[in-house]
């Protein structure tokens, strides 16, 4: 392996190490040491190497002249790396907060029981309905950041409104998958 593929593998390590540690527990000089630490692995893995076979002289001083030789880039790419995770974690807690605050106020004043799915770029809203049914939206973090929150909401209540007047099951997803293709539909 070359030394930047090397470098290039170390630095998923500190992804892993983000997702070890949830929150406060995120350190960037350990997960820096973290990554600095799987160079050894990643070297026994590109030779084939058991995790638990016996290294000679020869192996110790090849990994460790590669360690050494990669030390400073390795260790500049992951700060950058692992500052840029924290970066987006707490922009996704600011997202979330923002978005929790502000459907939910608009959602309880129009008198709706719902409940939130946390996910990376936005939030899947279900909402319960009079009729009995539920119904789940999705709203897009940036469209909240955009202003678009209340368009979104009128939009969803035009299909509510009717909804809740009908005792009529209706589901509604996406044509994804084998669904977009799907040929059986009739005109």
């Amino acid at each position: 392996m070359t030394d930047e593929e090397v470098i290039r593998e170390a630095l998923k390590m500190v992804t892993d190490y983000a997702n070890r540690h949830p929150g406060d527990e995120f350190n960037i000089n350990e997960c820096i040491d973290y990554t600095l630490g799987s160079v050894k692995r990643i070297w026994r893995t590109a030779r084939k190497y058991s995790p638990n076979s016996a290294l000679t002289y020869e192996d110790i001083s090849e990994i460790s002249i590669l360690a050494n030789r990669i030390a400073t880039e390795l260790r500049a790419r992951s700060y950058i790396k692992a500052t840029e995770c924290l970066k987006n974690r707490k922009l996704l807690e600011i997202n979330k907060t923002t978005a929790e605050a502000l459907i939910s106020y608009e959602l309880r004043q129009r008198g709706f029981k719902f409940f939130f799915e946390w996910q990376k770029l936005r939030v899947k809203v279900s909402l319960q309905l009079e009729s009995g049914n539920g119904m789940t939206f999705i709203v897009k973090y940036k469209d909240i950041r955009e202003g678009k929150l209340q368009q979104i909401l009128e939009d969803i209540m035009a299909i509510v409104e009717p909804l809740n007047r009908t005792k009529i099951n209706i589901s509604v997803w996406p044509l994804s998958g084998s669904w977009k293709a799907w040929s059986g539909w009739k005109a």
